[in-house]
């Protein structure tokens, strides 16, 4: 048997570019585009929550669909590039509109403005994003390879994190603040979006054409093939536990702002230095959480990694004080290092369960069960600011009003929405890690 040849590093990079645009268009929206809505939009939390939420219940449906429209397509750019091209060019327009959006008459003609951008950008990005995922097996069929593959592209990502992350917030206080500085951000932004997506879908053209490439397996109607995925347990459990990974970081994270401005009395260019703390030490400990995660098995690691990010959480909640702003940071930074280790557990368990039920099966699901992971980390994406709304709005918050015109409970509820926005997700997480039979089956 041959030995698949090592994959050059401008293949790696082409791939792995969308990355940066994963990053940016995941950070982005989860930091800032609650606190948009609530803030610069006045919309009330309740509905800003649900602007959120409704376009994702459209994503359910629509990244399997696309998964196994581009497990089906022929042409002669191949399977996943126009797919790809596509949502590149529709991501950028439609993510830059939604930053650029203006308060309307009433809350209800801005909670429809903001619902159809947010839903157009969400469906953009799943004409890229699921080809994307599914791209590794098509590029080399070799483990090895596969997983230098994937450590660029989380190289990548977490590089678009810290973008998104960092300069989000900063560019928005750079160019004036308010909804200028929404605006200014968005425009700067989006030639990074569009540059990033393009070249990955260029090499994945590259990629069609090439001998690298291995036959697909016979595809299979998404009739048929939902079952199927549905009856394997080892997948299902992997994916409810990341649901569950995603919603508490995306809490964390999109409670930054309302902790750090309104319960901290900081400026947002302390929620970027918060979140680089965090996503750098996700990114530094990440070839650790590798390396334990082969010797510690699935639930060992996994729960480890949702330790560290309770225990963070904890920290930043207890350095809500004068003089705890290097307690907040160290916080940051211990939850960044369980981030890094979901990361790892989740993306290594949707590798090994497509490669296992199509070996027991035969057929070509890979497309259909990115398409479902996708759908679900976005999901999760959209809960985890659902949740920091529901908490603000437990505590009385006002939209729009500044920190002097919140209550007490208000601010006090802002000192604590990080820590009870991400600690309970993660606790059921590792409770289900420790105890689903079907999750510790996922190695081999």
């Amino acid at each position: 048997m041959s030995v698949p040849a090592a994959l050059r590093p401008p293949l790696l990079a082409g791939y792995a570019s969308g990355g940066i645009a994963a990053g940016v268009s995941a950070m982005v929206p989860s930091v800032l585009l609650l606190y948009f809505m609530t803030q610069i939009l006045v919309l009330p939390v309740g509905l800003a929550s649900i602007a959120i939420l409704l376009p994702k219940a459209v994503i359910i449906f629509f990244d399997p669909y696309i998964g196994r429209r581009s497990d089906q397509s022929r042409s002669r750019w191949g399977r996943r590039a126009p797919f790809m091209a596509a949502g590149a060019l529709l991501c950028t327009l439609s993510f830059t509109a939604l930053f650029c959006l203006p308060r309307l008459a009433t809350d209800a003609a801005t909670f429809v403005a903001v619902s159809a951008a947010y839903l157009a950008a969400s469906l953009a990005w799943s004409m890229f994003g699921v080809p994307w995922t599914a791209l590794p097996a098509e590029i080399t069929p070799a483990p090895t390879e596969r997983a230098r593959l994937l450590g660029w592209r989380m190289m990548f990502v977490f590089g678009g994190m810290i973008l998104g992350a960092a300069g989000g917030p900063v560019l928005v206080a750079k160019l004036g603040g308010g909804a200028p500085g929404y605006v200014g951000m968005a425009l700067t932004i989006a030639p990074v979006l569009a540059i990033s997506m393009s070249v990955t879908a260029y090499t994945a053209r590259r990629v069609a054409r090439s001998a690298v490439a291995p036959p697909p397996a016979a595809p299979v109607a998404m009739r048929a093939a939902l079952p199927v995925i549905a009856r394997f347990a080892p997948f299902a459990v992997t994916l409810g536990l990341n649901l569950l990974a995603v919603i508490g970081m995306s809490a964390f994270m999109s409670g930054a702002p309302y902790f750090i401005v309104q319960g901290l009395g900081r400026s947002e260019v302390d929620v970027a230095a918060l979140l680089v703390a965090q996503l750098a030490a996700s990114f530094v400990s990440m070839p650790a959480w590798g390396r334990l995660l082969p010797r510690l098995g699935f639930p060992v690691t996994l729960t480890a990694a949702l330790g560290s990010g309770i225990g963070g959480a904890l920290l930043v909640a207890l350095g809500a004080h004068d003089g705890g702003w290097p307690l907040v940071l160290g916080g940051g930074a211990l939850f960044g290092i369980g981030a890094g280790g979901i990361q790892i557990t989740g993306l290594a368990g949707l590798t090994e369960a497509i490669d296992r039920l199509t070996e027991q099966q035969g057929v070509a699901l890979g497309g259909t069960m990115t398409g479902l992971w996708t759908a679900s980390e976005r999901i999760g994406y959209a809960l985890g600011p659902a949740v920091v709304a529901g908490i603000l709005a437990s505590g009385g918050f006002v939209s729009g009003a500044g920190r002097a015109l919140q209550s007490p409970d208000a601010l006090a509820t802002c000192r604590m929405v990080m820590l009870y926005g991400a600690a309970p997700a993660f606790a059921v997480a590792a409770a289900l890690a420790l105890t689903a039979p079907a999750y510790r089956r996922l190695a081999r």
